[in-house]
Formats: C-alpha cells, sequence, structure tokens
C-alpha cells in the first residue's frame, strides 16, 4: 500500500506468484483487498517438469513455440473457482497437476 497507493486513482496489483493473486489499492478508502486469482506459475512449471525434464520453461521459449487451444483454455476457465466471489482463496492443494490432467482428459489432449 505504501508504494503504490496514490489517492487519485485505484490500482491493482497483480502477483503472479504459484497461485496468483490481486490486490486492489482503492484512491478514496484505505481499505485494501486481495485475493487469490486462479493458477499462476504452478500449472506451467507442472507441465514443464513433466514435458521438458526442466523446473521450467526458461524465457518461454516453448510456450512461445506453440499456440494457444481455445477449447482447453475455455474449459479451464469454467472450472467453479473462477465463479466465485472474492475474497477468495485457493493453493496448490486444488490447482495441481491432477487438475491440469483432468482438463487435458476433458478435451481429448491428455
Amino acid at each position: 500500500q505504501w508504494l503504490f497507493a496514490t489517492p487519485d486513482s485505484t490500482r491493482a496489483i497483480l502477483n503472479i506468484g504459484g497461485i496468483a493473486n490481486v490486490t486492489l489499492l482503492p484512491a478514496s478508502s484505505s481499505t485494501v483487498t486481495g485475493f487469490d486469482t486462479g493458477p499462476g506459475n504452478t500449472l506451467l512449471d507442472g507441465h514443464a517438469r513433466k514435458s521438458l525434464d526442466k523446473p521450467f520453461d526458461e524465457n518461454g521459449t516453448w510456450a512461445a513455440s506453440g499456440k494457444v487451444s481455445d477449447e482447453l483454455l475455455e474449459v479451464m476457465l469454467s472450472d467453479q473457482y473462477f465463479e466465485l466471489p472474492a475474497p477468495k482463496s485457493t493453493g496448490f492443494e486444488y490447482f495441481n497437476e491432477r487438475w491440469l490432467r483432468s482438463k487435458l482428459t476433458e478435451t481429448g489432449k491428455a
């Protein structure tokens, strides 16, 4: 709050860690809100470990060589977690390799 808050504009700060989260800094209030938005690097890193035998996709090189599967993205975003109202919290116990595998299987991409 000390670093990013300003009295004349509302700001949203997104942290894309293992689980992504957002902090909302309203301009006209001292009430700060934050919550988990869903998986961040945890699914990407897990898939890199399985597919590349590396801890992560360095510089996004592997990801840049492919293209987005709109079908898979739609299935992933239809998960019940994204319908929950904020503030909300999640973690690796929910968004993990098993979760990703179920979405890949659902779209025939496993």
